[in-house]
């Protein structure tokens, strides 16, 4: 048998390998990387990571995170399946001394926590994490995405200005925002600044396409406040309008994706009908437009789903685009639910989630995948 015979039958034999690992559950993938050096080669291959990576963005999961009792913080992922299977349930554990946050939403499978003005990225699936540089002398607020375009993670970093109590003062300017480019395999650069920014952040962010968005007001004048861009792949800044007078509470507002675009929830933005309908006064980013407009949204036969339960609207899923509304915390019998609404058949599903104690809040994170990021 000559070489290129040889070599016709190996690379068959890695098709056939390939196929049947992209059968197999993620747990068992993971197992595989870690048992045989032809398997992890097979794994780690460019288009077997890019064929998995497709087929893990169609099963798309949500990720809960329990704030516990420290030094415990429990994360589960479950499939957006309706019900979720029973085995797609996963849960981790991590025990911290210090206060551990996430930094942002996951981006491809991947979160960033911050701690101590440490910063670590970890896949939740596989168990691997990995150390990012610290900015030079800064804290802020930390907002995590990635570049689509130039396929790496970036980390910005914003200083906090105390509006308040500069009211009336001349403004001292602030330092510069940094910012630092996350690259998995190769030496990451270290952070850098970026332009100035007259905004002082108010909530998390949201990434949508390769742009980050989160809620902010500015230092020069307080009563202005817009939702602040910040475009990853041409590291500039940019604005979108609110309507005249609405201002953003940083203490329940929050920023989701809608249907492809940025919203504003407000705390205060549902009421009841008398027939059970829920309505929703949200306020989405018009199409070609950088500002926010006010939209309804009604909900038939919520009473009659959701019951005297509280939930939040956190946005709509990636692929059929259903509204998503979560449960803020454990309930008393050990439970929490999450509902979706599919505006064209009008269908509310009511899901139950069995993970950690009655009383923990819960933060949900929705359209997060399995990524063989970080192995």
């Amino acid at each position: 048998m000559d070489e290129s015979s040889i070599s016709d039958e190996a690379f068959k034999v890695v098709n056939v390998l390939q196929s049947i690992m992209l059968r197999v559950s993620f747990e068992t993938l993971v197992e595989c990387l870690q048992v045989c050096k032809k398997w992890r080669t097979a794994i780690l291959d460019e288009g077997f990571k890019q064929n998995f990576l497709r087929q893990s963005k169609a099963r798309r999961r949500v990720l809960f995170q329990y704030n516990s009792q420290p030094p415990e913080r429990l994360f589960q992922s479950v499939s957006q399946e309706k019900p979720p299977l029973l085995h797609s349930k996963r849960q981790l554990r991590i025990n911290s001394d210090e206060d551990l946050e996430m930094v942002s939403e996951p981006q491809q499978g991947v979160v960033c926590f911050s701690r101590e003005n440490q910063f670590i990225l970890c896949n939740l699936g596989t168990k691997k994490s990995k150390i990012l540089p610290k900015p030079e002398g800064q804290r802020g607020f930390s907002f995590f995405g990635y570049d689509d375009a130039g396929g790496v993670f970036k980390l910005l970093t914003v200083p906090y200005v105390n509006v308040a109590r500069g009211r009336g003062r001349t403004p001292i300017p602030p330092p510069l925002p940094l910012l630092l480019t996350v690259k998995l395999t190769e030496e990451e650069e270290s952070w850098r600044s970026v332009d100035a920014l007259s905004y002082t952040p108010l909530t998390p962010s949201v990434c949508i396409n390769g742009v980050l968005h989160f809620g902010a007001r500015s230092f020069v004048d307080p009563n202005k406040y817009k939702v602040v861009t910040f475009n990853l792949g041409s590291e500039r800044f940019g604005l979108i309008d609110l309507p005249d007078e609405l201002q953003i509470n940083p203490v329940v507002d929050r920023l989701v994706k809608y249907r492809g675009t940025a919203c504003l929830v407000k705390y205060d933005n549902c009421f009841d009908l008398p027939d059970g309908k829920r309505v929703y006064r949200l306020f989405v980013k018009e199409e070609n437009e950088e500002k926010l407009s006010p939209i309804l949204v009604q909900i038939p036969g919520w009473r009659n789903v959701a019951g005297n339960l509280a939930f939040d609207f956190t946005g709509t899923t990636e692929e059929d685009e259903e509204l998503v509304f979560a449960a803020s915390s454990v309930g008393i019998d050990g439970y929490h639910y999450v509902i979706y609404f599919n505006s064209e058949t009008e269908l509310l599903t009511k899901i139950k989630i069995d993970g950690g104690s009655s009383g923990d809040d819960v933060v949900t994170e929705i359209d997060h995948f399995d990524s063989l990021l970080l192995t």
